[in-house]
């Protein structure tokens, strides 16, 4: 049920990337009970791996756009799913980010950088 819900929300969203990029951001504000860091271990292997279907540079992008696109859809939303089970609280944390501006400022920094390198 729960699942069902998030998989619903990321969908009605719309913006696969964003909601990835707000998942990573967020991963690492809740405080949730993982002694081991079994959870948070996996929690972010998920994201990994829905980072790698998000890159349109991949070698399977390039071969298959289609069936890659497919891929894209419905592994992201699940990547949600299974991060709010393995993470979830039952109050919403405080400080929650719900914007991607820190992302935008480290790629505009990096691409400063860049440039810089280039000269």
């Amino acid at each position: 049920p729960e699942h069902g819900a998030v998989l619903g929300a990321v969908e009605r969203f719309g913006d696969n990337g964003r909601a990835l990029d707000m998942l990573f951001l967020n991963v690492n504000s809740v405080s949730y009970v993982d002694p081991t860091l079994d959870r948070c271990r996996t929690a972010l292997e998920w994201l990994s791996s829905a980072d790698l279907y998000r890159s349109h540079a991949s070698p399977a992008a390039s071969n298959n756009s289609a069936e890659f696109q497919s891929m894209q859809r419905l592994h992201i939303p699940a990547t949600a799913g299974a991060v709010h089970l393995l993470c979830r609280v039952e109050a919403r944390p405080p400080g929650l980010t719900c914007t991607t501006r820190p992302l935008s400022d480290v790629r505009y920094g990096a691409e400063a950088n860049a440039g810089l390198v280039r000269r």
